[in-house]
């Protein structure tokens, strides 16, 4: 076998490997453009309806949230105190208060402020400010899944 059957073959394992690699970086690139996409949509109780929200929140400072959001660790989705067009509404600019059961008491789905209200007044669940939790998220109504 003479060199020049041995050159042929280095240059076709060349232009294996750049195609190769050319095909992985083009599949690469766009699944993580598919997992990056547009921001996610997350839901909220607001009144005993699910509504929609963009996620990831935008930070604040601490303590600078103004509208009340419960964030009650034994259900799926948290509850606003307030929402557009209600009083007090800041565009989702949230106060987190963060929801926990107390002793003797079993965990029951709370969908709108006023649950949390009544659940807190009862004895069955302490309500704590979270100033370090505090964060930019605008609500969507009227494009959640319905009343539950």
């Amino acid at each position: 076998m003479g060199r020049e059957d041995v050159e042929p073959n280095r240059e076709d394992e060349k232009m294996k490997k750049a195609i190769f690699c050319a095909t992985l970086a083009v599949v690469l690139l766009a699944t993580m453009s598919a997992v990056a996409g547009p921001p996610g949509r997350g839901m909220l109780w607001l009144n005993g309806e699910l509504v929609r929200t963009l996620v990831p929140p935008d930070h604040v400072p601490a303590g600078t949230g103004t509208d009340p959001l419960y964030a009650i660790s034994t259900q799926s989705y948290n509850v606003a105190g307030v929402g557009p067009g209600q009083p007090g509404y800041h565009g989702g600019r949230w106060a987190i208060y963060v929801v926990t059961w107390n002793a003797g008491y079993a965990p029951h789905e709370m969908h709108s402020d006023e649950d949390v209200m009544a659940a807190q007044q009862a004895g069955e669940i302490t309500v704590t400010r979270n100033p370090d939790g505090d964060n930019r998220c605008p609500l969507n109504p009227g494009h959640g899944q319905g009343h539950q």
